[in-house]
């Protein structure tokens, strides 16, 4: 009969056996074949002081060497973590790829970050744009002398202004790319 271990990790209770538990080299291995002092709840249960969210997976991953792991960039980074407090060198091992297939190139390690950085380009964008209409004393009149360069991941491109129609839609913050003013030649 496999000897049972209930576990309370942050107030989840959680049981499952020994040998599960002493799969792999670490925190648990560590924890149940030495003489280590561990804490228990008034139950009996080894309390864990660690966020339960993702513990089933970890147990999962002891119980078969492998586990599915989630869609979601920011759960994969938690389970990591998680994997590095309870030592199980083969789950980190395990969320590399899936955080590395998310990272973005060239500008942003994530989509998070990408859609930060569009965001701020955006505002400021339409900042400089209010700014230099203001500069130029009304308009469009004066700015379609002007060009605009916007630069994107593969390079730069120069549109002119032809219509004032153009200008209220770079006005107003339809090229969502890094917009300069540059004169005519």
């Amino acid at each position: 009969m496999a000897h049972i271990i209930k576990l309370n990790v942050g107030g989840s209770l959680f049981q499952t056996s020994k040998s599960t538990l002493t799969k792999f080299d670490g925190f648990f291995k560590t924890m149940l074949e030495t003489e280590i002092p561990v804490a228990k709840d008034e139950s009996g249960a080894i309390f864990i002081d660690r966020d339960p969210k993702h513990f089933r997976v970890i147990l999962n991953f002891m119980r078969d060497g492998d586990v599915a792991l989630p869609e979601a960039p920011v759960d994969v980074t938690e389970i990591q973590k998680e994997a590095e407090y309870y030592l199980l060198g083969g789950l980190v091992e395990l969320c590399k790829p899936k955080l590395e297939a998310q990272k973005m190139p060239y500008f942003a390690e994530t989509y998070e970050d990408m859609a930060r950085a569009v965001s701020t380009t955006i505002m400021k964008t339409q900042q400089k744009l209010r700014d230099t209409e203001k500069r130029s004393g009304g308009g469009f009149q004066r700015m379609s002398r002007k060009r605009i360069r916007y630069g994107f991941a593969y390079g730069p491109y120069t549109i002119p202004i032809s219509s004032a129609r153009e200008w209220r839609r770079i006005r107003n913050g339809l090229f969502a790319n890094h917009l300069c003013f540059q004169q005519k030649h």
